[in-house]
């Protein structure tokens, strides 16, 4: 009976882990640059890739690889791109992961979750991390001690290079949660947001859903990032019109009520650097494209193309370009970003009709725009395969 149910375990555990980032860095000489350390390109082994991978083995029936000539041109190009990267090893692990994401998409839309299990699972990982940032918040560092086995990292508001806000003057930390960066937390938890609000699934369990809403919402809000802030906002505008003749006064009420405490947190000042940072890398993504137009630079190499650019600011600044769409372009090349959008948009169009799977997806795309976190960051990469593949499975989870 334990052995029957294993699948069922892993599932409900994968999901409850998403937020963590424990996991085993090897640091190999590759991953330094100019003595620094990187983290983007160190291969890391995380307790949810070993979950990942018992999903796939207790999975293994639900995985039906596609098999035609374009998926054969997509591995040779990939090939190519690997041989002709900066650092091939970098690359091999970053399509290893890739392929992790793929095969967890396609478990995720195969199996059945009951829809008030999901959401208390997510109700009670996500309040987790209301309680670990709450905390970072108000004592300006981190927490550590047991906190340390859910991936917090170490650091305090002297940190040099941590995210910070100024209110009213005072100095304080922007909380991360267990996640590598405010703006990671952020667009993690609005994107489940999103997936709770506008599904029809959870209308049963109005307690449960409105619970899990205003977690998830004290996350953005916390995390002081001012793009999933007012999407956030414009996601209750939205939908204050869809249900605005089943109750006026609700729509209206929710829809104010998050349009001034989004005003609220969008005056605080925080890097005031930031746009210049994302213009910066922008360009240098714009010249590193030019230089290797057909064949990339390799996937996950972006940084080590970046750390060749002088760098304006008193402190380290490697970072990948704050746009995924620059970013995989740069990477990959023209030809294998072309091969991946030829494979991708069947499946992206026939999402695009569900209306949840839409505002989902309006959501890694905007916050896509402005930042790198989907492409480059475990728990961003996990939440996908789950919320698309779970989508993609509507008619289980998705009225």
């Amino acid at each position: 009976m334990a052995m029957k149910n294993l699948p069922n375990i892993l599932v409900y555990l994968f999901i409850f882990l998403l937020p963590i980032q424990l996991g085993l860095h090897f640091f190999p000489s590759y991953a330094f640059i100019d003595g620094i350390r990187i983290d983007y390109l160190d291969p890391t082994l995380y307790l949810t890739d070993i979950i990942a991978v018992a999903l796939i083995i207790t999975n293994y029936k639900n995985i039906v690889l596609p098999k035609t000539k374009l998926s054969s041109v997509l591995i040779i190009t990939l090939v190519i791109n690997v041989i002709f990267s900066l650092s091939p090893l970098v690359t091999i692990y970053k399509s290893i992961k890739y392929l992790e994401i793929f095969l967890l998409f396609l478990i995720f839309s195969k199996i059945n979750l009951k829809p008030k299990r999901l959401l208390i699972i997510f109700l009670f990982s996500t309040t987790i991390q209301v309680v670990l940032v709450l905390a970072q918040f108000l004592t300006k560092r981190s927490l550590q001690n047991v906190f340390y086995f859910l991936g917090e990292r170490y650091f305090s508001i002297s940190t040099p290079g941590i995210a910070k806000i100024v209110i009213n003057g005072v100095e304080f930390l922007r909380p991360y949660g267990s996640f590598s960066h405010p703006n990671s937390l952020a667009g993690f938890f609005l994107a489940i947001h999103v997936f709770v609000l506008w599904n029809n699934a959870y209308k049963n369990t109005p307690l449960l859903k409105n619970l899990t809403l205003a977690a998830t919402a004290i996350l953005v809000f916390m995390s002081f990032s001012k793009i999933t802030i007012l999407l956030l906002a414009v996601a209750y505008v939205l939908y204050g019109f869809k249900n605005y003749k089943t109750c006026k006064i609700c729509s209206i009420g929710k829809a104010v009520s998050m349009i001034i405490i989004a005003g609220l947190f969008l005056m605080f000042k925080g890097d005031p650097n930031t746009i210049q940072k994302r213009v910066l890398l922008m360009s240098h993504a714009t010249q590193i494209f030019i230089n290797n137009p057909l064949e990339g630079i390799g996937i996950g190499n972006y940084v080590i193309a970046e750390s060749n650019f002088p760098n304006p600011f008193s402190y380290v600044f490697i970072e990948p370009v704050h746009n995924i769409f620059l970013l995989y372009l740069t990477e990959a090349g023209l030809v294998l970003t072309f091969l991946t959008g030829v494979m991708i948009f069947p499946f992206l169009k026939r999402l695009w009709n569900n209306e949840v799977a839409r505002n989902v997806m309006m959501v890694v795309v905007v916050t896509g725009l402005f930042d790198h976190y989907w492409l480059t960051l475990q728990q961003n990469l996990l939440l996908l395969p789950v919320l698309f593949g779970l989508l993609q499975r509507h008619e289980r989870v998705v009225e």
